[in-house]
């Protein structure tokens, strides 16, 4: 069973996943086989090389709250940690982290949520439910360069109430492959402006 921290830690790197959806390969003219973002990720500007099966513990175990930046080549991360940035810098990202709670509050209290609430995010294949309470310790722990919304499902859905809705870069959203909405309209794009 994992920790808090590491449910944290686990949207945390899906939601890197997520991203890495839009990012290309690590070097111009790899092999098509190329395993960047799949089997491994890379964290700078230390440059260190996670197994995918040691990410989440990986990041759990940072020391401070973290500041997390895909880059374009997939599978590399930029990490910046609180505990590491002086002056402007750690002004700038505490406020950063400041906001990501003051909107977390407030998308709360407009959906009515609890700690014990639970919350689907999909893309892809994937599904995680988790709850409000995991979310929260998210925002205070993780900052994922991803923008998302918390949305009421549109349909009834006994695994959560309230769906995490991420944007890549690439302007996909993340409604996933096991959607009931998508589903029920096949060949829908998740990009609005695919045609």
């Amino acid at each position: 069973m994992q920790t808090s921290l590491e449910q944290a830690a686990a949207l945390a790197f899906a939601l890197l996943r997520f991203e890495a959806g839009a990012a290309h390969s690590p070097f111009a003219g790899a092999p098509s086989d190329d395993v960047a973002g799949r089997d491994g990720f890379t964290f700078l500007p230390v440059v260190r090389r996670v197994p995918v099966a040691d990410v989440v513990p990986y990041l759990a175990s940072l020391p401070s709250p973290a500041i997390l930046v895909s880059s374009s080549p997939r599978g590399m991360v930029a990490l910046l940690l609180l505990a590491e940035l002086t002056g402007d810098r750690r002004k700038w990202a505490e406020s950063l982290f400041e906001d990501y709670r003051r909107a977390l509050l407030a998308a709360a209290d407009r959906l009515g949520l609890t700690p014990e609430s639970s919350i689907v995010f999909e893309f892809d294949d994937e599904v995680h439910i988790f709850s409000f309470a995991t979310l929260r310790l998210f925002c205070e722990r993780f900052i994922v360069h991803v923008a998302f919304n918390l949305d009421p499902m549109l349909y009834d859905d006994p695994r959560a109430k309230v769906r995490l809705v991420a944007f890549r870069s690439d302007r996909v959203h993340s409604f996933g492959a096991a959607c009931e909405m998508r589903r029920a309209s096949p060949g829908e794009a998740t990009s609005p402006d695919a045609a």
